[in-house]
């Protein structure tokens, strides 16, 4: 059976909204992290360690450990946690829940609506913590600045190193 017009463009959303759930993971883990440096006071090499181990985590464990030691604002958690579940439709229960939409154009043009909010929400929720984490480092006297410019620095590494 030849695949469908739509085949290609469906599976780049799905893709792209899974490996953007994996960055609020990986979100998740720092703001973990960084609240034990930032919060306990924890050593550094602790620090890593917890986020080496929260790295490893998937998001529904991350956000339990969250919620038992460094809570996030309630109506943020439970977008993340939707968030969570709609990530777990797109990886496991898509093409069961929504067969016709892989063969169908028309029948996929809600499965596209869908995941195209659920991306729209993964920006809103990053940038939310992104403003937590800075509202966090804030108020323990860590200069934003130099951060973002180190941030900088590290990005240029990584790109030019491959």
């Amino acid at each position: 059976m030849d695949k469908p017009p739509h085949f290609d463009e469906l599976c780049r959303q799905v893709g792209c909204v899974v490996l953007q759930t994996q960055l609020i993971e990986s979100t998740l883990a720092l703001y973990l992290a960084t609240s034990l440096r930032l919060e306990k006071v924890q050593a550094v090499t602790r620090v890593e360690d917890a986020l080496q181990s929260a790295n490893r985590k998937p998001i529904g464990a991350l956000i339990q450990d969250i919620r038992r030691s460094f809570p996030l604002p309630l109506d943020l958690d439970d977008r993340i946690w939707r968030l969570k579940e709609e990530r777990n439709w797109l990886v496991h229960r898509i093409h069961r829940e929504n067969e016709s939409a892989i063969y169908s154009q028309e029948e996929a043009e809600p499965v596209f609506r869908r995941i195209e909010a659920v991306a729209r929400e993964i920006v809103a929720v990053l940038t939310e913590l992104d403003e937590i984490g800075d509202a966090m480092m804030t108020k323990h006297g860590v200069d934003l600045q130099e951060i973002r410019k180190q941030a900088d620095e590290n990005w240029k590494k990584r790109t030019t190193n491959q």
